[in-house]
């Protein structure tokens, strides 16, 4: 879970908030590309332009965080398949990261 500067973990609401923004982040960026505007993801994630700034000071905070959770969610689906049984680790893998 997030946390805050101050090492808290986030609100429910904050966190939820978060989790909008990115993917919003994550469709705008796959429709227009690194260009999409700040404005767009958060009028597409239901927030306001201070919410937006208040987890994302700057673009480039809210692409690096969106980059951390794809990697996260990989190395937690990597982690997944070196437990799968009779070799078919990297078959599962491949199929997961794939369909994320």
């Amino acid at each position: 879970m997030p946390v805050t500067d101050s090492g808290r973990p986030l609100r429910r609401v904050a966190e939820q908030n978060r989790r909008r923004l990115l993917d919003a982040a994550a469709q705008s960026f796959a429709e227009h590309g690194l260009e999409a505007s700040v404005e767009e993801i958060a009028r597409t994630a239901g927030v306001g332009m201070g919410t937006l700034y208040r987890r994302f000071p700057t673009k480039d905070a809210l692409i690096d965080a969106l980059v951390h959770d794809v990697l996260t969610s990989t190395l937690e689906i990597a982690q997944e398949a070196t437990g799968r049984p009779g070799g078919t680790g990297l078959e599962y893998f491949l199929e997961v990261a794939s369909a994320y």
